[in-house]
């Protein structure tokens, strides 16, 4: 019997385009089968590319938010204060994290049809803390080693 550990690994670290490689077909890192591309998943927010999925889920859920604030900063003197969608987005304390999902590794791993279905699993238990949690974009590797 072979024993497979699931792991996540979670940090704002990711890389928008680098996941994204259906939109930038011919991204190569040499870990990356690049004959195997076609096998990709892709969501994404409003089915945009990554990056921009990430900038139109940032507009719409916080610009109110942004310009009531900015509103207030302005009203009490503190322009320098104010901000956008944009910088919320860059910001380390409010970018996107990236959560890399993984069932063992090169070598010694599961199906990629099997991990498709543990991450859609996944998705659906995520959901419901979409109110603490959004996803905005989704991509399963199968073009490397291992499905991620």
């Amino acid at each position: 019997m072979i024993t497979m550990k699931a792991t996540m690994h979670t940090g704002k670290t990711g890389n928008a385009n680098h996941n994204d490689r259906e939109m930038n077909p011919k991204y190569q890192d040499e870990h990356i089968d690049v004959s195997r591309q076609h096998e990709n998943i892709y969501l994404s927010y409003k089915s945009l590319p990554f990056t921009e999925a990430e900038k139109e889920f940032y507009k719409d859920r916080y610009s109110a938010w942004v310009e009531a604030r900015n509103a207030k900063h302005i009203a009490s003197g503190h322009k320098s204060r104010c901000t956008t969608t944009d910088k919320l987005l860059r910001a380390e304390r409010t970018k996107p994290e990236e959560v890399i999902l993984q069932i063992g590794r090169a070598g010694q791993t599961v199906d990629k049809d099997v991990f498709a279905s543990c991450v859609e699993e996944y998705l659906k238990e995520m959901q419901k803390y979409d109110s603490n949690m959004h996803i905005l974009d989704v991509a399963i590797h199968n073009d490397e080693a291992t499905p991620h």
